[in-house]
């Protein structure tokens, strides 16, 4: 479980790190609510909306777009991709951060701060 609790912490700094660029993504505009990753007493993994404050379990395939969740579909994709990276340790590819002009930006200093994307190799 430490290994997801860092992992947690990881997650949640690439989720402050995309918040700092252009229209903020992941927190609320004049609140000092942010969204955030965090494990319960039994090792789940959760998943808090900046905006709506709720408890989201990222892993809910029962319908496509999370109820509580206000962000794009993509944000949602992106959140579920980070969820998995916590769970199994799986990076993600680098080109999970072209989707939106913030998470471009906000690249570079993910890959500096923390484990969570996959490097590529170059081929010679």
């Amino acid at each position: 479980m430490d290994g997801a609790r860092q992992r947690v912490r990881d997650a949640n700094k690439v989720l402050a790190i995309v918040a700092k660029h252009g229209r903020q993504f992941f927190v609320a505009p004049g609140y000092d609510l942010k969204a955030r990753f965090g494990l319960d007493g039994y090792g789940q993994i959760w998943y808090v909306d900046e905006n709506t404050g709720m408890q989201l379990y990222p892993f809910d395939r029962a319908s496509r777009r999370w109820v509580g969740f206000s962000n794009s579909e993509a944000l949602q994709e992106f959140i579920e991709h980070l969820a998995n990276y916590i769970r199994s340790g799986q990076q993600l590819a680098p080109s999970m951060f072209d989707i939106e002009s913030e998470t471009r930006a906000a690249r570079a200093e993910i890959e500096a701060e923390t484990g969570v994307i996959k490097h590529e190799h170059a081929v010679a």
